[in-house]
């Protein structure tokens, strides 16, 4: 019996879940949710969370998962740089002949003849 004894220890060791971050995070659900509400940077956040020995560190990334799918934790993109990237595109038609064109290109070009 002892040798099933040992292969019964065995399993109960390779059965227990190790805690992931995510669950250490879990575990202090109310202190992360009140990190949020009072508008604590991510960067901060990981630091306390560290300082008080909650986790041993954590990507920025990996991090920011966590609070999406279980904090609802939604990004705010800034709408100035937006704005800037859909700013519509000004074109402009200029058909000035200059001095440096030679005669291929201006004969080449349109002319508008009126009467």
């Amino acid at each position: 019996m002892g040798l099933r004894d040992d292969i019964e220890l065995e399993l109960q060791k390779t059965v227990k879940k190790k805690d992931t971050k995510r669950d250490k995070i879990l575990r202090f659900r109310d202190d992360v949710e009140y990190m949020l509400s009072k508008k604590i940077s991510l960067n901060k956040q990981i630091d306390l969370l560290v300082k008080n020995e909650i986790i041993e560190g954590i990507d920025l990334k990996y991090y920011r998962d966590i609070l999406k799918n279980d904090f609802n934790y939604k990004t705010v993109k800034n709408k100035k740089n937006e704005k800037k990237i859909n700013a519509p595109v000004k074109k402009t038609n200029n058909t000035k002949i200059t001095k440096t064109d030679n005669a291929i290109d201006v004969l080449s070009q349109d002319i508008e003849l009126k009467f």
